[in-house]
């Protein structure tokens, strides 16, 4: 199902709001977990969340705080104790979502100006994007404009020149309600075989990742913390393990089929038992086996001393304009 345009549009002033929020508190040796926090509360602050009504407005989804060679999905776990260290480059990736209708838009940090042209590659190639996506343009097209305008640059990092590459496995998304990913790509390279178009009245986060790195990822499987029902797969009560059917229940009447993180659902209550790290995984690893739950593990660029810059804004597209809904006032 599309998602609400006038929801979408009370989301992205919202997410404009936060955005200079979090630049306002953001400083070196800040605790990861108290500007997750901060954020989050401020996101449900705004959208008059309602603990009664969980899925009528709130967090989109969990709150990315991946530094350096971390490109995504990393958020911080309950006992962390991780600080952002004044030579991190940070990428904060947040969602506000109004019934359903999510915006997902995210930048990067830095206190350094030395990073500067590893940020520019990343936000110039979003704003290519952006231009370039309007009714019926061919997605692979798009990445082909972004791959190209991003190994234009190059980058000196205390005298190593880096030359700056796409990361080749993230992409930006078509967006339904209530589903943070659609069935539409845009690749942040070109793919030849890919033949997807844009359509008339349609919702995408279009976001590029910069890397001074090779551009191939890997998965931190230990480092989980990232999961969603698979809204992708029918499944039936057979498939629901049964001593997991109340976790389950709990997941949708919170989350329904937006992300979580296990640290949202430490000290809640199901049926008589108070929800801990140990609990928890047992939960999500018994609906994993079944494809009930998809894990989203952080993902890094192989060579572990690369930074990774990544820009992102949610749009509307329609005959007349494309308009970026996450930059409006």
């Amino acid at each position: 199902m599309k998602c609400d345009l006038e929801n979408m549009i009370k989301g992205g002033k919202i997410h404009k709001k936060v955005e200079e929020y979090i630049k306002n508190i953001i400083q070196p040796e800040i605790k990861l977990y108290d500007l997750a926090s901060q954020i989050e509360n401020k996101i449900n602050d705004l959208t008059n969340y309602e603990k009664q009504n969980p899925l009528n407005s709130g967090v989109g989804f969990p709150t990315g705080l991946s530094i350096n060679n971390c490109a995504a999905h990393w958020t911080p776990k309950i006992n962390s104790i991780r600080k952002l260290k004044k030579t991190d480059v940070i990428k904060i990736d947040y969602g506000v979502h109004i019934e359903g209708s999510i915006i997902d838009a995210a930048f990067t940090y830095s206190f350094d100006d030395k990073y500067k042209n590893l940020l520019e590659a990343s936000r110039t190639s979003t704003d290519l994007a952006i231009k370039l996506a309007r009714p019926d343009m061919l997605l692979s097209e798009i990445g082909k404009e972004i791959e190209e305008n991003m190994c234009s640059y190059e980058i000196d990092i205390d005298n190593k020149i880096y030359k700056i590459k796409p990361v080749r496995t993230l992409c930006g998304h078509e967006i339904n309600k209530y589903e943070i990913h659609g069935n539409k790509l845009i690749p942040n390279i070109y793919m030849k075989d890919y033949n997807k178009r844009i359509d008339n009245e349609e919702f995408f986060a279009v976001e590029t990742f910069a890397t001074t790195g090779n551009g191939l990822t890997y998965e931190d499987n230990d480092d989980c913390s990232h999961f969603m029902i698979n809204y992708n797969k029918k499944f039936d009560k057979k498939d629901i393990i049964s001593n997991s059917k109340g976790f389950y229940k709990l997941i949708n009447k919170y989350y329904n089929t937006l992300a979580f993180c296990d640290r949202w659902l430490i000290g809640k209550i199901l049926g008589t038992i108070k929800l801990d790290n140990n609990k928890i995984n047992k939960y999500i690893n018994n609906l994993e086996k079944t494809g009930v739950i998809n894990k989203y593990p952080p993902i890094y660029d192989l060579e572990k001393e690369s930074y990774i810059a990544q820009f992102e804004e949610t749009i509307y597209i329609n005959e007349k304009k494309t308009e970026i809904l996450s930059q409006l006032n």
